[in-house]
């Protein structure tokens, strides 16, 4: 009967670009199950660029059952970088971490993946990337773009606005409501490793 229910269950994905510095931005999946927590979707990202959203299901016979980007090397295109934010993990987000969001202080955390985009110095003045959304039934094809007018435009913004690096989503008086149960979530942080860069270097020779 259990498997009966989960087999209907529907999810939905939001992707969203928040502004790092001069050169680089974070593209952000996040997943959730409907119709639980997408307003909180919303506040935790207030002043990201929002993408697109859309429903999803995931795949039944699959044991280790997940969202993802397939995503898994450094992809170097007309001067820009793309790389997953954990450069030796999958970009993935489990559907045991979506399910439990909310249910105690342990997975308080919004379930999400992120990709970092750099341009550098010799870049294009677009960057067009199709990536491949893995573990769902539908078929979906995320369309990453950014321009380098994007980051002249974004320059003036102050700290708080621009979200820099280790970004907090303030989330102490949001409630969260699963059936009769109420969840209240802690201040959550999306931290950008300090080595990531030496670790993206280091990959790179050994490529």
């Amino acid at each position: 009967q259990n498997t009966q229910q989960r087999i209907g269950d529907m999810y939905r994905a939001f992707t969203f670009y928040e502004w790092v510095n001069s050169n680089s931005w974070k593209f952000i999946l996040v997943a959730v199950k409907l119709p639980l927590h997408v307003k909180y979707v919303h506040d935790s990202f207030p002043h990201a660029e929002k993408d697109e959203a859309f429903n999803f299901r995931f795949m039944e016979e699959c044991s280790h059952q997940y969202i993802g980007l397939k995503l898994n090397s450094v992809k170097n295109i007309n001067g820009w970088k793309l790389y997953s934010h954990m450069i030796h993990l999958p970009c993935q987000i489990l559907k045991r971490d979506i399910d439990l969001l909310g249910t105690h202080n342990d997975y308080s955390k919004l379930p999400m993946c992120v990709v970092k985009i750099r341009a550098g110095s010799d870049a294009s003045r677009d960057f067009i990337y199709q990536v491949q959304v893995e573990g769902i039934i539908e078929k979906k094809t995320i369309l990453i773009y950014r321009c380098k007018d994007n980051y002249d435009s974004q320059a003036h913004l102050d700290d708080t606005t621009a979200h820099p690096d280790n970004t907090i989503l303030h989330s102490d008086d949001t409630t969260l409501h699963s059936d009769d149960t109420t969840a209240h979530l802690h201040d959550t942080t999306v931290q950008d490793d300090d080595t990531l860069d030496s670790a993206l270097t280091t990959a790179m020779k050994e490529g």
